[in-house]
């Protein structure tokens, strides 16, 4: 009976390997550092270890059990397949004229998606891409491990225009497809006037508001990237909440969006210490041989893991991307004297010391 209560409460709180590792540890340490003591009776002690495994279950179910500090998971993996990171479940063809209003639809339903495919696009002054005929898409992306609606309007005359959704909340992912300049349309001639074109843009479309415009990248001469951030704080911001607007500057236009949303969890407390920089090089260089390398840069900033460089990169498979980010030192090694680009990027938890992950050109 005792020996039945035991497990119950011991299996009620679970504690982790490593915790029970270190338990055991320190109850070795404090045992041969003590005095010898009267001997205890067994069964006595075998009743009260049990009173006390049991008493921290119930703060456990209670909300008062120890807090679990969050630790680099094990990666989960996929394999590509005939539509690379997507696994498609069914298709349906729909026409506009069957299609109501979003909010006299069933939610979450093909002709909800289809109507909300359709506002977003007169919203953004697109009127014109909204064609009769529709194909709606449900499928998985593999990577992010996420449900997905895909509204195609397929114009035959016109470059197939997309808007995806989250099958589970209805948000919009992304906007792509555009190839056509309304008439209203006007060049930018600076690029202030691209960058307010973008912001008219982002605070036009159903996405996350607040963010801070952290970058540009001209790709040419008729595609810029304009990267809307939300701010952690301490002047960090991350490029994991992010809206990414991409306009055409000849032609004053959208050419798509992508939006990006993968949470920082940052669950130090206010008693942790950060770890210095020279604490995180130190890291760095016993989990990789880098002495041909020279530090080129080394900042604080929001890293998605990737498992890169832990011993728990899968050794077969396309990893998963992490449900959540974390705050971190990023690390860039380069190889000065290598002919060709080397660079190892690697990343470091800023509390917990541990290496979520990187990347390296060679």
């Amino acid at each position: 009976m005792i020996k039945d209560q035991i497990i119950t409460a011991y299996d009620a709180i679970c504690p982790e390997q490593a915790a029970c590792d270190s338990i055991w540890e320190a109850v070795q340490k404090k045992a041969a550092a003590a005095p010898p003591k009267k001997k205890t009776h067994p069964v006595r002690t075998l009743v009260l270890i049990a009173a006390c495994v049991a008493c921290l279950a119930l703060l456990g179910t209670a909300g008062y059990g120890v807090y679990q500090r969050w630790h680099l998971p094990e990666p989960e993996t996929y394999s590509f397949n005939g539509n690379g990171a997507w696994d498609i479940h069914e298709t349906a063809e729909l026409t506009m004229e069957t299609i109501p209003d979003s909010d006299t639809t069933e939610p979450l339903s093909d002709e909800y998606f289809a109507a909300r495919a359709k506002e977003i696009l007169q919203l953004i002054g697109q009127d014109s891409r909204v064609s009769s005929n529709i194909r709606i898409t449900r499928q998985e992306h593999l990577t992010w491990a996420r449900e997905e609606v895909e509204v195609t309007f397929t114009d035959p005359e016109l470059t197939p225009v997309s808007v995806t959704f989250d099958a589970e909340d209805g948000t919009l992912l992304s906007l792509s497809g555009f190839e056509w300049a309304p008439e209203s349309a006007a060049p930018c001639q600076t690029k202030q006037e691209a960058e307010a074109l973008a912001t008219k843009y982002y605070e036009m479309l159903p996405v996350p508001q607040g963010y801070v415009l952290c970058s540009c990248t001209e790709f040419d001469e008729a595609y810029w990237s304009f990267d809307f951030c939300r701010d952690v704080g301490g002047g960090i911001y991350s490029y994991y909440e992010d809206v990414r607007i991409a306009i055409d500057p000849q032609l004053g236009t959208l050419n798509g969006c992508v939006v990006f949303h993968v949470p920082l969890l940052d669950d130090h407390a206010p008693s942790d210490k950060p770890l210095s920089q020279a604490q995180a090089q130190q890291i760095a260089e016993q989990a990789l041989n880098l002495e041909r390398y020279t530090l080129k840069s080394a900042e604080v900033t929001v890293v998605l893991p990737n498992w890169l460089f832990t011993d728990k990169f899968p050794a077969e498979g396309e990893t998963r991307a992490s449900k959540v980010t974390r705050l971190g030192w990023s690390l860039v090694y380069e190889d000065l004297s290598s002919e060709f680009a080397d660079v190892v990027w690697i990343n470091i938890d800023y509390y917990t010391g541990e290496v979520l992950g990187g990347d390296m050109t060679a």
